[in-house]
């Protein structure tokens, strides 16, 4: 008489792999995120630093990327604070409207962004999980305008 001993499917993995693995899938999707606001964050500066740099045809791209650094603070020092601090396609009224009604800004709403306005971006980014910079960048704002209405 032959006896089967079943062991089970030799393709199915044990809870703690699946954990493993969907802990690492978190880990990519954070620095994907990341990487995205990096990438919308030089997007800015070309932005800025293009419309800034006249027609200077001695100034090339290799020369506009080794100077990234001081570009970046020129661009810092001639900027006003809400281009510094907002990276998208929102008001500074809007911010702090969303801020306001979020439960995170309680100054006026006067479209200047100042300490307060930068104390609760921060705040807003550490309690929805986010880069906590102080820069309105595309998820900050993802969620930020969730509380306009």
């Amino acid at each position: 008489m032959l006896a089967f001993i079943s062991t089970g499917c030799a393709t199915t993995k044990n809870p703690s792999t699946l954990n493993q693995l969907q802990i690492q899938v978190n880990q990519l999707e954070r620095k994907m995120a990341a990487t995205e606001q990096e990438v919308d964050e030089l997007k800015f500066l070309v932005q800025n630093t293009s419309a800034s740099i006249e027609d200077d045809t001695n100034y090339g791209l290799n020369e506009a990327i080794d100077d990234l650094p001081a570009i970046k603070a020129s661009v810092t020092q001639s900027s006003s604070s809400s281009e510094q601090i907002i990276r998208v396609a929102a008001s500074p009224q809007q911010v702090q409207t969303a801020l306001k009604n979020a439960g995170y800004y309680t100054g006026n709403i006067d479209g200047k962004i100042g300490s307060g306005s930068q104390k609760a971006i921060k705040d807003f980014q550490r309690d929805h999980n986010l880069k906590s910079d102080g820069v309105i960048g595309k998820n900050t704002w993802n969620e930020l305008k969730n509380y306009l209405e």
